[in-house]
């Protein structure tokens, strides 16, 4: 709940944090949750073809896809649904879930956090997902702090298997 009023806060084009993360995915933080007294945090996820994380477990926020460019296809628990651009998608907390992206140029989604505070995360591991060879085991550290589980492979990785 915010106990006060915030004041306004405007976002120009280009005046984003964004934060590189691994296989060439880019966070572009609108709103942290500094911005909005903690309720929640906006930011835009550029997927690039084959990207997305690890199937995962947030056990603190809910996360809403509105997606703007491209197709992601989505798991949550054992279900796995496209969503093209124009659709949205809810990822509850304490559910496993992963997209990626399977088209040729990258998909890009308006993401909603609620509450806040997880996009610091992505500041956090940028410079351990950047390195030519990732530092897993502190990736996974951090996402400890963070409230995320990671619970299994990529999705790209678990449909090139299953093919």
């Amino acid at each position: 709940m915010i106990d006060q009023l915030l004041p306004p806060y405007l976002v120009l084009p280009g005046e984003a944090a964004v934060y590189d993360q691994m296989a060439g995915e880019k966070i572009h933080v609108l709103l942290p949750k500094q911005k909005t007294g903690g309720a929640f945090a906006l930011f835009i996820d550029e997927v690039p073809p084959n990207g997305g994380p690890p199937l995962h477990i947030h056990h603190d926020e809910d996360e809403t896809f509105y997606i703007l460019e491209g197709d992601l296809v989505v798991q949550v628990a054992q279900e796995r649904f496209t969503v093209p651009a124009g659709c949205a998608a809810f990822l509850p907390r304490g559910v496993p879930h992963t997209f990626t992206n399977l088209g040729s140029e990258a998909a890009r989604a308006l993401v909603i956090l609620m509450p806040g505070g997880l996009e610091r995360f992505f500041a956090e591991v940028e410079p351990l997902v950047t390195q030519a060879e990732p530092d897993m085991t502190a990736v996974l550290t951090v996402a400890a702090k963070y409230g995320i589980e990671a619970v299994g492979p990529p999705l790209a990785a678990q449909m090139k298997s299953n093919q």
